[in-house]
């Protein structure tokens, strides 16, 4: 079994094709920048980066989620249930990458006001889909990315969060590429 099989069999909610794409652009991120993920649920899209750093220069994941924190919408998936969390740990140990990820239990702003790692060369965007809450996760990491990142936003057009879509299309200055219908991969012109 290749890591690809193993990677596709995981838990999570991942439309297909958006895994080996989020593989791909965590390979490109030099060593001395950080590839962040805000919304890591159970930790499928985690390993895809962490699985895609190891592959390419080596670069540090954070994976930040508020998991059980009171305050988390529990929502239909049960984003809030302790076996949520404890899923991600496993899958993480289970494809040999825990060590090259750092999990942050927190709402994504005040993990972006807390950050104090190296400059984000790939921003994952895949936790609460409303346009206020992608909005601010955007502007809350925003003074963390590196010159030439990424952010790269995931459900980006799907009926239920038509709020992903506004802000990719907001955002000034970026060329948009849509990879498997549902990622946006935002770069600088």
């Amino acid at each position: 079994m290749t890591d690809f099989d193993k990677l596709d069999a995981l838990e999570g909610l991942m439309n297909p094709g958006v895994g080996p794409a989020l593989y791909n652009l965590a390979q490109q991120v030099p060593a001395d920048q950080a590839i962040v993920e805000v919304g890591s649920f159970k930790g499928k899209s985690t390993c895809y980066l962490a699985c895609g750093s190891r592959d390419g220069y080596g670069a540090p994941v954070v994976a930040v989620d508020p998991w059980d924190l009171a305050g988390n919408v529990y929502g239909k998936h049960g984003f809030t249930r302790p076996v949520v969390r404890e899923t991600f740990e496993a899958q993480l140990k289970k494809m040999r990458v825990r060590g090259r990820v750092a999990a942050k239990q927190a709402f994504s702003v005040d993990a972006a006001a807390a950050y104090d790692g190296p400059k984000i060369g790939l921003l994952f965007i895949d936790g609460d889909h409303t346009e206020a809450a992608v909005r601010a996760d955007v502007e809350a990491w925003t003074p963390h990315l590196a010159t030439g990142h990424t952010i790269a936003f995931d459900d980006y057009d799907t009926k239920p969060n038509p709020g992903v879509k506004r802000v990719v299309w907001s955002l000034a200055g970026y060329n948009v590429e849509v990879v498997a219908n549902h990622l946006a991969v935002c770069t600088k012109g």
